[in-house]
């Protein structure tokens, strides 16, 4: 399956390198099986200024943001995960991708 970029991310906030190795260690390299994110809850993944969150958006089709915990809460990576992905890797590039552009990133 593929990863694919979306559109621009609304309101995303700001980080910088120290924030996105703590994003990347503490979160999207936590996840080890996609169906971990394929729930409707929020803090699924948490390092100490961000969490992730995943709800479901439409016929088995999840949104995931990656969001800072404090303050204003922005979301710093989004994607959406279809029901037909399978790939972890490609989730957890997607995030990746998001948090480096700030694009919403498509998982099939």
């Amino acid at each position: 399956m593929a990863c694919t970029k979306g559109e621009k991310g609304r309101n995303m906030g700001e980080t910088n390198n120290a924030l996105r190795k703590e994003i990347k260690g503490d979160i999207i390299e936590k996840i080890k099986d996609i169906n971990d994110i394929r729930r409707t809850a929020d803090s699924i993944y948490t390092s100490d200024n961000f969490h992730l969150d995943s709800k479901e958006i439409n016929n088995g089709s999840y949104k995931v943001e990656i969001q800072y915990k404090k303050g204003t809460k922005q979301t710093v990576s989004v994607i959406e995960v279809e029901k037909s992905a399978t790939s972890t890797a490609d989730v957890k590039q997607a995030l990746t991708n998001s948090l480096n552009d700030g694009y919403k990133w498509i998982v099939s």
